[in-house]
């Protein structure tokens, strides 16, 4: 698989976590399990793409088209995720508290789902065109982040700074916090945090804590030696024991630990970085 960091340019550097170019010549395709999604999406299905499907664990399925524009927020259900033998994409994927200002609605409206956007405005169709008629990558990202300058283009509300306070705490601990404690620290109150995460992450401060604790286990079994036990890694980050930790596994992948591990990873390590 062939993957391009594209450079992100200052003004949305607060507001994009990466920008990376995907294609893949494979002579099979790669299914996997996704590990909770910290992030929002934005993927640019190139017309030289084989079609996708994601199968969300909520119902919802979603089957993508070459050339299309797709966007979505944050998600925590289990993701059955396909990557076919011929991919060809631009994924952008907005920070934490990103996805509210980019569509200037709550993000919970976005949370553990994708639509296709290619239509939903005139703006958005000229993207497309754009991005479909253009040759080199370059070009194309030129396009994109054009779009997504236009879209930051006022100023958020001011209880982002709350959420902004919360998530870099929750990151800092590894997800393992009082939310009480993340409240005061915010210098807000439980209730505000939580109204406001649901604005502009898509879900409450106490999930995504969660998912923050869940994604920096996952990582670290990832990196550490196999002989290092599971147990003892689940009890560093606050689980109780193996049973806590596995129906964490099965809330957030659908999978126990050790299917987990054993399957392809795909694009996992790229939402762990």
């Amino acid at each position: 698989m062939e993957l391009i960091q594209l450079p992100i340019c200052g003004a949305l550097q607060p507001h994009i976590s990466k920008a990376l170019y995907i294609k893949q010549q494979a002579e099979k395709t790669v299914r996997f399990k996704l590990v909770p999604r910290f992030y929002g999406l934005w993927a640019f299905m190139l017309e030289a793409s084989d079609a996708m499907t994601l199968n969300f664990d909520n119902g919802k399925l979603h089957n993508t088209a070459p050339g299309n524009i797709y966007s979505g927020g944050s998600g925590y259900v289990p993701i059955d995720f396909e990557i076919p033998c011929k991919t060809e994409w631009i994924l952008v994927l907005p920070k934490p508290h990103s996805t509210a200002l980019f569509w200037r609605e709550d993000a919970n409206h976005f949370a553990n789902t994708m639509y296709c956007v290619t239509d939903a405005n005139k703006q958005l169709r000229i993207l497309n065109d754009k991005i479909n008629s253009f040759q080199s990558v370059s070009a194309k990202w030129e396009a994109i982040e054009d779009y997504l300058l236009q879209k930051i283009g006022y100023a958020p509300a001011n209880n982002i700074n709350y959420v902004n306070n919360a998530l870099t705490m929750m990151f800092k601990h590894a997800g393992m916090v009082d939310i009480r404690e993340i409240a005061k620290n915010a210098f807000t109150c439980d209730r505000n945090l939580r109204d406001s995460f649901q604005q502009h992450v898509g879900f409450s401060p106490k999930k995504f804590a969660s998912m923050v604790r869940f994604n920096a286990l996952v990582s670290q079994c990832l990196k550490q030696p196999v002989s290092k036990s599971l147990s003892e890694t689940s009890t560093y980050f606050g689980y109780y024991d193996l049973s806590h930790l596995n129906k964490d596994f099965l809330r957030f992948t659908g999978l126990s630990g050790e299917k987990f591990f054993i399957q392809d990873q795909g694009i996992n390590q790229l939402i762990l970085e």
